[in-house]
């Protein structure tokens, strides 16, 4: 018997987001209309592996984007937010969105540890699916993802 794995549409995509957002820090996303995404949008990001590459997850957003997760995140005033508050929330909201990803994907692998970047490069379009995500307030993230068809999805190492 072969189990079906539900497509990863991009709305699913953005419920299994926004109800990670929305259960830690009260902030529901919905899919963005399709349109250029800003370069503003890669000021930084969190990317996280699961297994051997079977998964790639990252999430990144603005300057201000960042700061309200992470002012949301560890409740504090936007003012207060610091880099090392930033790059937790990001990393942690990555670790959990990747944990939602990748059980709705079935992969049977190991989460890697998050990493933040500064100001990343774009990654390339062939690579990454980009989904665009807006919540109140135009507060926008960016959801990247990169599969391998591989068939590498088995049991954890």
């Amino acid at each position: 018997m072969t189990l079906t794995v539900p497509a990863l549409t991009d709305e699913r995509v953005a419920t299994l987001v926004s109800s990670v957002t929305q259960k830690l820090v009260g902030l529901r996303f919905a899919l963005a209309p399709r349109g250029e995404i800003p370069g503003t949008h890669c000021w930084r990001a969190a990317v996280l592996e699961v297994g051997d590459r079977a998964l790639g997850v990252a999430l990144s957003s603005d300057r201000r984007g960042c700061t309200a997760l992470g002012a949301a995140l560890f409740e504090v005033a936007a003012a207060n937010v610091s880099p090392t508050i930033i790059n937790d929330s990001l990393a942690e909201l990555v670790n959990i969105t990747a944990g939602q990803l990748k059980m709705a994907l079935r992969i049977d692998k190991a989460l890697g540890l998050p990493r933040v970047v500064d100001r990343p490069e774009r990654p390339s379009a062939g690579r990454w699916r980009v989904i665009r995500l807006r919540g109140e307030g135009a507060l926008e993230i960016l959801v990247w993802i990169t599969e391998n068809d591989s068939p590498k999805h088995g049991a954890a190492r």
